[in-house]
């Protein structure tokens, strides 16, 4: 596809549907799934990358829905696949030999040994080099760079090499070192001091390991599907592979969202992303010490979809960083994910475990194993009293029921609920979100000009409301005031939208604009001097519609010396060149 055809696409597809129509071909249902894993993969090119857990019984579709979403569409080279790691598997994954200088060692040449007809100044000065050089080599490392690295572990790391990497892996630190003793060409064992750098995005496809479960409560966790109606489709996607096995899956839609994941790589290494909703903590749960780690993996979420519709969005330069700014619509599509996975990354349990608890346990106010089996087995697939028992001490372990011995049998236990409501979740309603994030957005601009650096003077803000475009009036006013009503409702200016005029690039028409345009520099105008831009405020993000009037005074800086902001941050050249070169895949 050529670079101008993949941009104009891109500004105008939902991606999150065109991929779950696309992924539909190999991994039926499981949307909830596939979305969570996709975003995740993608987190590894931010700052803060998340960590996913898959919980579900063996045979569910943990391993086949990640290795389907990563091997799709992610580079190869960024995708680690593990099995069972030992501390030396890592090494020869990504290590490269460093010197303690930290150059690499296969870029220092080991100093020539002088023949015999050498001078003594000779001799001297190669015996001076060799001290030096093996200083340097006494002081090597093994480093191992994970930063936009896509780690899943098909099977739980061994014990010693998760204790290492567990420090990266939930983000207490970018980087960590530790000794490691292997053997020598020669068969000699030799310390070897390693150094693993960065923060990867982690999958954890078995995490029923005990050591491995810490981690499971500072991540997101979801579990695969496990109804019959999904097994009868997962049977008819393996009958078609046995009979067409020379079909290929891969379609244009396939290649399309390789080429965003390749151009959201480069731009994310530039840009930071900029949630303009001083409020967003309201429609967040704050019953449980948790949530201040799951409200972090909620913004972590917003972010990547953010980047996964960065030509819609708005950016803006700020003492010399570059942001794109979130939408509503990406807080909505956010809580939308993040309340169907809410209630299994909230207790780490397996979403059978759960719905098991609300569709019966709770309907009695005490229960013994036997009697709950025998309920269960009726209306669902047959299961034994050991696996009843297994769940209910899940239950138990989470604080969703308490068990103490039968009076009348003390062998037998008697499991009683002790949650009778649904526990509170994050609101997802567009209806209750427009307006509450509205004020937030509010809130953000009056701060902006008060309270934060006085050189943020404009801001964007797309509003989603059941739908309906509404359209918004944004002045760039000294104090950057609140939106300040609806369009029309002011000395009637509908006249000045105008759809054939030229865009300002606050939501660049292609990426060729973003890399062609000069930057826009524009100081705050006083109040009398304002000019407004008009935002369409919809579902889909359309373009800001019209230009101000070039010719006029109004879209000129009115001081110099004030700090200024760049509505259309200039790319820089290097990211220019990645771009350029992404157009040619």
């Amino acid at each position: 596809m050529e670079l101008k055809d993949l941009e104009e696409r891109w500004k105008n597809e939902d991606v999150i549907e065109l991929l779950l129509k696309d992924l539909e071909k190999t991994v039926k249902r499981d949307e909830h799934v596939k979305l969570a894993v996709f975003l995740t993969a993608l987190s590894a090119y931010t700052d803060e990358p998340l960590n996913l857990f898959l919980k579900g019984e063996s045979g569910s579709g943990k391993s086949y829905n990640v290795t389907q979403v990563v091997k799709r569409y992610f580079p190869p080279e960024d995708v680690w696949l593990l099995g069972g790691m030992s501390p030396k598997n890592l090494i020869h994954l990504g290590g490269i030999e460093m010197a303690g200088d930290g150059r690499r060692v296969d870029e220092i040449p080991r100093p020539k040994k002088p023949g015999k007809k050498a001078t003594e100044e000779e001799i001297q000065e190669y015996e001076a080099q060799m001290r030096e050089y093996r200083e340097l080599m006494k002081n090597s490392y093994v480093l191992i760079d994970i930063s936009s690295k896509i780690l899943v572990f098909l099977e739980a790391p061994e014990q010693e090499s998760y204790r290492n990497l567990y420090p990266i892996l939930s983000h207490d630190s970018r980087e960590i070192s530790y000794q490691f003793v292997d053997k020598t060409g020669k068969g000699q064992l030799k310390s070897k001091k390693v150094v693993i750098r960065g923060w990867p995005a982690c999958i954890f496809c078995t995490p029923d390991v005990k050591y491995v479960e810490e981690l499971a409560t500072r991540s997101l966790s979801v579990t695969p599907e496990q109804s019959s109606e999904k097994i009868a489709l997962a049977q008819e996607v393996a009958t078609q592979k046995a009979a067409f096995p020379w079909l290929d899956n891969e379609s244009d839609d396939t290649k399309f969202i390789r080429q965003i994941i390749s151009h959201i790589k480069a731009i994310a290494s530039e840009y930071k992303v900029l949630i303009p909703f001083c409020n967003l903590s309201e429609i967040f749960p704050k019953y449980a010490v948790r949530h201040m780690r799951d409200f972090n993996h909620f913004i972590g979420i917003i972010k990547v979809i953010t980047l996964l519709y960065f030509p819609r969005r708005a950016k803006v330069q700020i003492n010399g960083q570059k942001y794109v700014l979130s939408s509503a619509e990406d807080v909505v599509r956010a809580a939308r994910l993040f309340k169907r996975i809410y209630e299994t990354t909230q207790t780490g349990t397996e979403e059978t475990v759960l719905s098991f608890y609300w569709n019966l346990v709770v309907k009695r106010d005490e229960w013994h194993a036997e009697t709950l089996m025998e309920e269960y087995n009726k209306t669902n697939r047959k299961v034994s009293k050991k696996t009843i028992t297994r769940w209910l001490h899940r239950l138990e372990d989470i604080g969703y029921v308490s068990s103490e011995p039968d009076p009348s049998d003390r062998r037998r236990l008697i499991f009683k609920p002790m949650i009778r409501q649904e526990i509170e979740t994050i609101k997802d309603s567009p209806d209750l979100l427009a307006p509450l994030l509205e004020k937030g957005f509010r809130e953000w601009l009056n701060k902006s000009g008060h309270e934060y650096p006085p050189e943020i003077k404009e801001y964007v803000l797309i509003m989603p409301k059941g739908g309906l475009e509404q359209q918004y009036i944004i002045r760039d006013m000294t104090s950057c005031p609140d939106l300040s009503g609806k369009l029309g409702e002011e000395s009637g200016k509908d006249e000045l939208v105008n759809k054939d005029s030229p865009e300002m690039s606050l939501f660049p028409s292609s990426l060729s604009d973003l890399e062609q345009q000069r930057t826009t520099q524009v100081s705050s105008p006083s109040l009398s001097q304002q000019h407004e831009y008009i935002i369409r405020d919809t579902i889909s993000c359309p373009d800001l519609s019209r230009k101000p009037d070039e010719e006029s005074s109004q879209n000129k800086p009115t001081n110099k010396d004030s700090p200024q902001l760049s509505l259309s941050p200039k790319l820089s050249p290097e990211l220019e060149e990645k771009w350029n070169n992404i157009g040619k895949m």
